[in-house]
């Protein structure tokens, strides 16, 4: 990279750093290429130069956010290993990191709403209005973060604690269920406990895993589990 294209790529990433502030600061919906611009000191031409837009800008900024959230996902797994006992099967350790990759998922979403809320934006606006060009980055980066969702699916299965099905279907099977339970937190303010999501969560991922052959035995123990990771895990950095 020569000294030039390197300027270009630092101005750049500065250019998302302060739209992701941004966003962190008064939401998605908010942001335009004019306050990114303020923010910066910076002619609003000098950003078209950049990005061809808003939508386009937003899509680099979903990269950004889905690989926070893979990495936030594999760090909650890696957390479980030391909570491991030595006497638990494969099975329902591999149960247990199905539950709590979609435990994460909300939690995620609670500790840092305005990033999940570019990854929501991935699901619910389509119409962004991109190039293939600018599309494919963020597909590339959804796709390794439902690659590593498919694993551990894969994974209960192959250990007898699921029984046979397409790892790719429960993937997105699951992740639509949580999309919209993560929704429903908007409602936990007037809802009555027992359907307050933190209530709904449990119960969910227990329909989807006993539906797709989960023991119940196992999965209540795979959830004890899990819960005992999320109650301390640290998100690391």
């Amino acid at each position: 990279m020569s000294t030039r294209e390197a300027r270009r790529e630092a101005r750049r990433q500065e250019m998302l750093e302060a739209a992701m502030d941004l966003v962190l600061e008064d939401g998605l919906s908010s942001l335009t290429i004019a306050k990114i611009a303020k923010r910066l000191d910076a002619a609003v031409g000098a950003l078209y130069r950049y990005f061809s837009g808003k939508d386009s800008l937003i899509a680099e900024l979903q990269v950004l956010a889905i690989g926070e959230l893979h990495g936030y996902l594999v760090a909650r797994i890696e957390a479980m290993r030391s909570k491991r006992p030595e006497s638990l099967p494969d099975s329902t350790w591999s149960l247990a990191q199905v539950v709590a990759l979609f435990d994460a998922y909300l939690g995620h979403a609670i500790e840092h709403p305005a990033t999940h809320s570019l990854i929501d934006h991935v699901l619910g606006a389509q119409r962004l209005l991109l190039t293939d060009e600018e599309r494919q980055p963020v597909l590339e980066v959804l796709a390794s973060l439902l690659e590593t969702v498919e694993v551990v699916f894969d994974n209960a299965t192959k250990a007898g604690a699921l029984g046979e099905g397409d790892a790719a279907l429960r993937t997105h099977l699951a992740w639509a269920s949580y999309h919209g339970l993560d929704h429903f937190r908007l409602r936990d303010r007037w809802q009555p406990d027992h359907l307050q999501v933190h209530v709904l969560n449990p119960a969910m991922m227990k329909t989807l895993l006993l539906g797709w052959g989960a023991k119940p035995g196992e999965l209540s123990l795979a959830q004890e589990l899990a819960g005992s990771v999320a109650t301390d895990y640290v998100e690391p950095g």
